[in-house]
């Protein structure tokens, strides 16, 4: 099997597997140029860390639950200068969580809670775009299964720059090289 024939089914694994559970299409920026893949993986984890706090709480890991709510799926990906940006899709929280005044929020939007953090709480990036992939209904499966193949564009055995995560486990993937 060649290398392409490889690369190729891991990136049809992936979109098989990840491809109807998200509801946003998200791209983060930095607002200064940010090379690091160790630096990224770490803001990924403060990301995701506020997010589960918006939800959970303080406490979110009495809530964890063996990873059955995937809370995002994304790469990291270089600009030809070499600086990073992420592509990321980002599920709908847990239905299940009892909402509080704290959480409604989330609830409601958690792109916009992302969104917010990403760029006015700890001012890391700027021009960041968002696509709701539920506004037809009818597109939903088929959008995102492009948006996983179009994350998945630069990822293959020899570039591990993906990333995955959920809304109830303190494990992450997360990228550790980012060739292109």
């Amino acid at each position: 099997m060649t290398e392409y024939e490889v690369n190729n089914k891991i990136k049809t694994a992936i979109t098989n597997h990840y491809n109807d559970n998200f509801r946003w299409f998200i791209t983060l920026t930095y607002r200064y140029e940010v090379t690091s893949v160790e630096r990224v993986a770490k803001h990924i984890k403060l990301l995701v860390n506020h997010l589960r706090q918006q939800l959970y709480g303080r406490h979110a890991a009495k809530h964890f639950d063996q990873s059955k709510n995937l809370m995002m799926f994304g790469s990291v990906e270089r600009h030809a200068t070499g600086a990073i940006h992420l592509h990321l899709l980002l599920s709908e929280p847990p239905h299940d969580v009892k909402q509080t005044n704290k959480n409604k929020r989330l609830l409601n939007n958690a792109s916009h809670e992302l969104l917010n953090f990403w760029e006015f709480r700890k001012r890391f990036g700027y021009q960041n775009k968002l696509v709701d992939l539920q506004v037809e209904q009818v597109q939903v499966k088929k959008d995102n299964a492009a948006a996983c193949r179009y994350v998945t564009k630069y990822s293959n055995m020899n570039n591990p720059n993906f990333f995955i995560t959920h809304w109830d486990a303190n494990e992450h993937v997360l990228p550790v090289e980012c060739r292109r």
